[in-house]
């Protein structure tokens, strides 16, 4: 389930990490409505024992499911810039979240919202299933979408 995962082994991590730290669980929901949970404490990955000692840097989670579709998971708690075009409007907490997505090709419009995710960088929507992220055209797939977008600003 991890191998797609950016997760990176820490060689000089020595055992659980010291008491005081952040701890979170990141569910992961599957193509097959199933749900993993995955323990991190202070960005190591506990409760996988094939990627024990293996820590995810600043919670960035880029999952594949088979071959076909991607999913944004960045923390529980995180708020996003939106823009339109490039003019700030405001921000909206946890937009990206559990955002699963495949490649698709479609017409870029004049018209986006600029979402400025600390987790994931800037990602263009053009509707509340079509995006740009990382140069790189998607739609979303699944019942979660930027439809917020669309419900809370009025200017595409």
């Amino acid at each position: 389930m991890l191998k797609n995962c950016y997760a990176v082994k820490d060689d000089d991590f020595k055992g659980f990490p010291p008491p005081g730290g952040h701890a979170s669980y990141l569910d992961i929901y599957l193509l097959d409505d199933t749900v993993e949970s995955i323990l991190i404490n202070n960005s190591y990955i506990i409760n996988v024992d094939e990627y024990s000692g293996y820590s995810i840097r600043n919670y960035r989670v880029n999952f594949e499911f088979g071959e076909f579709y991607k999913c944004f998971l960045p923390p529980a708690i995180s708020h996003d810039e939106v823009y339109f075009n490039y003019k700030y409007l405001d921000e909206i907490e946890n937009l990206v979240d559990e955002v699963m997505f495949t490649e698709c090709d479609f017409e870029l419009g004049e018209k986006f919202y600029l979402v400025k995710s600390q987790y994931n960088g800037e990602i263009k929507v053009y509707d509340k299933n079509h995006f740009v992220y990382q140069d790189q055209k998607y739609k979303t797939v699944g019942n979660k979408d930027f439809s917020i977008l669309f419900s809370k600003f009025n200017y595409i």
